[in-house]
């Protein structure tokens, strides 16, 4: 009998062995509730401190729902347009839908039906070059196709693209065995934040883009002065990041390294466009430039690189009011695609500067 009751003691010392386990239980459930109970307040403190200091959780989506998708993810490029016929309803009451075409090869539509003669003028740029939201026929690509039969006008322009993208992507057209006569870039200001992958830049990708996940090459300076290009990056987004505060900081503490990466941001694009003049020169392609926004300090100092690097160039910038934005939205409207237009066509067509 004792043999079979080895294993299991009892009596006054199985008794007072049972009381320490649960006395030893209750101890570290003690323990852990005030563990818990210190990192759950530490933790309302946290963010307690980041709203008194004027933080606040990320916005969800901010695009607008009833857009449609006009591009896709690429893994070198981060986007690219996608062919199709496109309807974009109004951005408010007094707007009216514009109609987006995107051809087979992934430019935008310059006429009725792609033309297969003329002379070649390319354009590559962001969403001012590209036309967005307006109808085909009111951008600037669509009207000096109209004014010039002699030429073949080609809107590669895409949306939200900056110099890096436009360079990688006249490689591909390039790569591909397109042979334009002559290669037009559009230049925004905001294209330098863009080739460096600004924080604020992918920030705003993040926050803007219906797929997710959206990412951006963008390229550095080497200490010797080169290019450095990068694979695509995107903005670090954490849980519960849209309801406190104290997320979004955390957010932003990963990304603040990236932040020094913008000081040299002019220069990066000053390289940039050289590497498209080059690109093109070795392709016997003219390279010409447009300004169609920036301030009067990006313009001065872009001028005097353009003259210095011997590259032609039209300095298109015009205000943009209110009135002449699209209602709702805040893109230029027809009026000042048509003021582009005329500035392109004295400036670089007629004038052949």
């Amino acid at each position: 009998m004792w043999f079979a009751n080895a294993g299991s003691p009892s009596g006054p010392d199985a008794e007072r062995g049972a009381g320490r386990a649960l006395r030893s239980r209750r101890r570290l459930v003690g323990v852990l509730l005030r563990l818990a109970a210190s990192v759950l307040l530490s933790l309302v403190a946290v963010e307690v401190a980041a709203r008194l200091a004027g933080l606040r959780p990320k916005d969800e989506l901010a695009a607008n729902p009833n857009e449609p998708i006009l591009h896709a993810p690429d893994p070198l490029l981060g986007w690219k347009t996608v062919p199709g016929s496109y309807v974009i309803p109004p951005y408010a009451p007094e707007g009216a839908p514009a109609r987006v075409t995107i051809w087979p090869d992934g430019s935008r539509a310059t006429a009725d039906v792609p033309r297969t003669s003329g002379s070649e003028l390319l354009l590559v740029g962001c969403s001012f070059a590209f036309g967005w939201p307006i109808s085909d026929q009111e951008t600037m690509a669509w009207r000096l196709q109209a004014g010039h039969p002699e030429l073949r006008i080609v809107n590669h322009a895409v949306k939200a693209y900056g110099t890096l993208q436009a360079l990688m992507l006249l490689e591909q057209l390039f790569a591909a065995g397109e042979r334009p006569t002559r290669v037009v870039y559009g230049f925004h200001q905001s294209h330098e934040d863009r080739n460096v992958a600004a924080p604020r830049w992918l920030a705003m990708l993040e926050r803007f883009s219906r797929t997710g996940g959206i990412t951006l090459p963008y390229a550095s300076l080497r200490p010797d002065g080169s290019i450095e290009r990068h694979p695509p990056e995107r903005y670090p987004t954490l849980p519960l990041r849209g309801t406190l505060a104290s997320v979004a900081y955390v957010e932003d503490l990963l990304v603040r390294p990236a932040k020094l990466r913008v000081l040299g941001k002019r220069r990066v694009t000053e390289q940039l466009i050289l590497a498209m003049r080059d690109l093109c020169v070795r392709h016997g392609v003219r390279f010409d430039v447009v300004l169609l926004q920036a301030s009067a300090e990006a313009r001065s100092a872009y001028g005097r690189f353009f003259a210095r690097e011997k590259i032609a160039y039209a300095d298109c910038v015009v205000p943009i009011p209110p009135e002449l934005r699209v209602p709702g939205e805040g893109h230029p409207g027809p009026v000042i695609h048509e003021s582009w237009t005329a500035c392109v066509e004295n400036r670089l067509l007629r004038t052949g500067a």
